[in-house]
């Protein structure tokens, strides 16, 4: 196992963003997100995607430099184009939409941790593209994760969290977990 301290890990991913187009902020705001992730025991959704984001932003499917923007509202409800951006960059910016309609209007539908900070409760739903997940008894991929998320104020400072796709495993679980096997010298089926 390699052990990096985290602020080193946080700068290596600063260093990789910005090298392909991001701002500081920008790239600051994302590695804290897959820091955090490694650091809260989630391997699968951490700094492993630093190589995969690389790859996704040579390849042209994230703009590193769009910016979310609201297409369509209501008093109470937003539809929020993304542009290709980073996941949690949109994600920032549905809760942030959500959280300040739901101040004003008691309820939003912005189209989750963050938002039960404000008191809010929140579901999010996220259609993934890239098709990977077979339907029941189904014999091939017909849709992404699309993982779905609920977040409950407690009135400590630990809310309620429920964060799953559906898909038996998440697809990075596996990756780390074929990852692991094929240090140890493991070979899967696929790999040999």
């Amino acid at each position: 196992m390699v052990v990096i301290p985290v602020d080193e890990l946080k700068e290596l991913g600063v260093k990789i963003f910005k090298a392909q187009g991001a701002s500081e902020e920008r790239a600051r705001f994302l590695v804290g997100t897959l820091v955090e992730a490694n650091l809260t025991g989630h391997d699968s959704h951490g700094v492993y995607y630093y190589v995969r984001y690389s790859e996704r932003i040579n390849e042209g499917c994230i703009k590193v430099d769009e910016e979310p923007v609201i297409v369509k509202e209501s008093p109470s409800s937003a539809l929020i184009d993304g542009r290709w951006t980073f996941g949690q960059v949109t994600a920032l910016k549905v809760v942030e939409t959500a959280v300040e309609k739901a101040k004003e209007h008691m309820v939003a539908g912005v189209g989750a941790y963050k938002a039960a900070k404000h008191d809010i409760i929140a579901t999010f739903y996220v259609n993934v593209g890239n098709k990977i997940v077979s339907v029941h008894n189904g014999l091939g991929r017909a849709f992404g994760t699309n993982p779905f998320s609920v977040s409950v104020p407690t009135g400590s400072d630990t809310p309620f969290l429920v964060d799953y796709a559906t898909s038996v495993v998440a697809a990075g679980k596996i990756t780390v977990a074929d990852t692991a096997a094929l240090d140890e010298g493991q070979v899967w089926p696929g790999h040999g």
